[in-house]
């Protein structure tokens, strides 16, 4: 179910342009608290998400350091990849 997920929501944001790829959505809809994904170059894309299993005290030192900050300022994937590909070239 999880990867049928994934897979429309690929579809609606490559229609959209926006440059996105699948790691936002694995995250989102994985029952997990870490998740690794991967998926073979080639279409169809398929996604593999694992579990990464945390022990207690790894989770809780993880917890206690980090942060979600909202900023307001929405980004896209597309521009991040244009910044980035003008760094690298420059």
């Amino acid at each position: 179910a999880g990867s049928s997920l994934v897979h429309a929501v690929l579809w609606v944001e490559q229609l959209l342009t926006t440059g996105g790829g699948w790691q936002d959505q694995v995250g989102g809809c994985c029952p997990s608290e870490a998740t690794v994904a991967r998926s073979p170059p080639g279409l169809p894309l398929r996604v593999a998400p694992e579990p990464i299993p945390l022990k207690p005290a790894f989770r809780q030192a993880l917890e206690s350091r980090l942060a979600l900050v909202f900023t307001g300022t929405p980004r896209l994937a597309k521009g991040l990849l244009v910044e980035v590909l003008r760094r690298w070239w420059a």
